[in-house]
């Protein structure tokens, strides 16, 4: 249970094998591929895109276009979480044999053309359409409307109140002027102006007026925009196909994201083809790959001939990746710890320390049993119903724990969705005998209590990890170090922490603890002023070094938290209860708001409050656990695999 032991991999091959390697590897799945370096023999070649590639953009093209149309019906987890179709590389194949590609992307194609087309018609009906509802009441042809020989016929609009003005204007300019009133419309006046000389445009500007451009209309407004109408129904109709025909092809939905990933696949081949190093005949690949495969990998490789694999322990420079592997019961707390980083390769995987942490401070977090039992179905749910990725399982096993945790400590607290049990009627009485039975403390009533618990684990928890550093650096072969810097703080914090509670309940040990909390403190000032050569020096690094038991105490103090946390949903969870009650007495739909309220009240204290724990509790461990022996840094192992958006290959 620790970081996996890597190996350095180089493969040699002839140049025509790569492609026959590369998938080999995707299959097996477990080698990260790296750069050749500049090694004078091997240079990374330039690769030519494959055909893949089109076919892989013809099927996100024709996803994303009918994706357009809707999106697929999924139920509430699906929705938050997401799943995929689990499917084996054969049925992939299948698939994708059967899908006609050409003849979709060519309906998809044409019919997004024309729809584009077709929003390009429309808008320009509508421009004419506007354009032409001001002279609908003109009941003569529109082509009538142009210049003679002798006379200039002008359809205009002027802002609507200006009409005055405007007739004014032109009698000042002197040239004989009638105006036909055809509509108001939208805030202005709509004329026919037949005038025998100039000034027409003078007079307009004055108002504000603009001249319209109607003869190219055969016919009359009304015709016009009857016939507009008519256009707009047709095309209408013709998107309206468009759209039928789309929504027939969603059943391919489910076939086209299979073909995605397997297309997907040989991208990633063709992506990683260019890594290989090269000669004139033969080609070379370096990576990584766990200990444990490398055998494995041999062999599936040895499958295809002459090729060559050569594995190496890590130098020390080497920036190797990290695999994590622990105890099935331990793997979903590798959620918290990549929550903060991967320790670097060699360090200690924090993932065993924190797991026992963790679930005590998630269930103390949470503290409703109520809540617990719904987090535990809910997350067996998921697990069991959904196709998962392994790290959407990691997730929901450790809301499992965190769930059966809660079950505890909220039974322990009397904590049932809220006091909901002190409202059920006499008849079920025996649930409220059984509750009291196994509450060990109300944490609501006694919070002093719950309190002391809180800050008794964070105790724990800090001593654990100074524990810890002290030895690694032992093992590391830094013993004065570990016995220097770490040692003394597990004398000094256990002495004050039996001062303290002998000053209150066991007054008997109060000298013992006395002399144990010199001792440390002492000894924590030695190992802090060791390397200080100057003796007058020395006591005031000393008493330097010892200050940072304040640090320490701060640290415990943040476990505090827990009891606010827990604090906050049993009273939420009561809140909810007697904001139920009070709706109970409505007539008639009394019961039935009754019940919605602490339905929706309950799930919502719970999805809060279980996001709270999740963070507080991996909260504690990043910066009052971690920050006393784990530095991270180390980056994640990311094999060469097949690793499909929608689908999950079966082994």
């Amino acid at each position: 249970m620790a970081v996996v032991k890597m190996k350095r991999a180089s493969i040699i091959c002839a140049v025509d094998m790569k492609e026959r390697v590369l998938e080999k590897l995707q299959e097996h799945g477990c080698l990260q591929v790296s750069d050749i370096g500049e090694d004078a023999l091997f240079q990374e070649m330039e690769v030519s895109e494959p055909p893949s590639c089109e076919e892989l953009e013809v099927v996100r093209y024709i996803l994303r276009y009918l994706d357009s149309y809707g999106s697929e019906q999924k139920g509430l987890l699906e929705t938050f979480i997401g799943s995929k179709q689990k499917i084996s590389i054969r049925q992939m194949m299948e698939v994708v044999d059967s899908l006609d590609l050409a003849s979709l992307h060519e309906i998809c194609l044409s019919d997004e053309i024309r729809l584009n087309a077709i929003i390009g018609e429309r808008q320009e009906l509508l421009s004419r359409k506007e354009a032409l509802l001001p002279w609908k009441e003109f009941s003569g042809p529109l082509d009538i409307l142009k210049h003679t020989r002798s006379c200039r016929v002008q359809p205009v609009s002027i802002p609507q109140g200006t009409l005055d003005v405007f007739t004014a204007k032109m009698q000042e300019c002197g040239t004989p002027f009638y105006h036909y009133h055809v509509s108001d419309y939208n805030r202005r006046t709509y004329l026919v102006c037949i005038c025998l000389g100039d000034g027409l445009e003078s007079a307009l500007s004055e108002v504000g007026g603009t001249i319209h451009n109607l003869h190219d209309i055969s016919g009359s407004a009304a015709t016009a925009l009857s016939d507009i109408e008519v256009a707009l129904e047709a095309l209408e109709k013709e998107e309206q196909e468009i759209r039928s025909r789309a929504l027939s092809m969603m059943d391919k939905r489910k076939a086209l994201r299979i073909a995605h990933d397997y297309y997907s696949f040989i991208q990633d081949r063709y992506n990683f083809s260019g890594r290989f190093g090269h000669t004139l005949r033969t080609a070379v690949l370096s990576g990584w790959v766990p200990a444990d495969a490398a055998d494995d990998m041999k062999r599936d490789l040895e499958t295809l001939g002459a090729v060559e694999l050569v594995l190496e322990d890590p130098a020390p420079s080497d920036n190797v990746p990290v695999v994590l592997k622990n105890h099935p019961l331990i793997e979903p707390f590798e959620v918290v710890t990549n929550l903060y980083g991967f320790p670097k390769y060699g360090e200690v995987d924090p993932t065993p320390l924190l797991a026992p942490f963790f679930f005590v401070f998630f269930g103390l977090a949470l503290t409703d049993a109520g809540y617990g039992i719904m987090l535990s179905v809910l997350s067996y749910l998921a697990l069991t119903r959904l196709t998962l990725v392994p790290s959407g399982k990691k997730i929901f096993r450790l809301l499992l724990f965190g769930g059966i945790s809660t079950i505890i400590f909220g039974a322990l607290t009397g904590s049932w969705f809220g006091d909901a049990f002190d409202l059920l009627p006499p008849y079920l009485g025996f649930l409220q005998t059984f509750r009291h039975s196994i509450t060990l403390f109300d944490p609501i009533s006694d919070p002093l209590l719950m309190l002391g618990v809180a800050l008794a684990l964070g105790i724990v928890q800090v001593l654990t990890g100074i524990t810890i550093k002290m030895v690694i650096n032992i093992r590391e072969g830094r013993v004065m170090e570990g016995l220097a810097e770490q040692a003394p703080w597990l004398v000094f914090i256990p002495g004050l922490v039996l001062l303290g509670v002998s000053s209150q309940a066991m007054p008997d040990l109060a000298g013992i603890a006395r002399w144990v909390s010199i001792a440390g403190a002492l000894l924590v000032m030695l190992g802090a002023s060791r390397n200080q050569r100057s003796i007058l020096l020395k006591p005031f690094v000393g008493l330097y070094g010892l200050y940072g038991v304040v640090g320490y105490l701060g640290d415990v103090l943040s476990y505090a938290r827990l009891l606010a946390l827990g604090l906050g949903t049993g009273v939420i969870g009561i809140v909810v209860n007697q904001i139920a009650m009070l709706a109970r007495g409505i007539p008639f739909l009394g019961i039935v708001v009754t019940a919605v309220i602490m339905a929706g009240g309950h799930a919502f204290n719970l999805v809060i409050n279980t996001l709270g724990s999740f963070v507080h509790s991996g909260r504690l461990q990043f910066v009052e656990f971690f920050t006393k022996f784990f530095e991270g840094g180390g980056k994640a192992f990311k094999p060469l695999k097949r690793d499909g958006k929608f689908t999950i290959l079966e082994s």
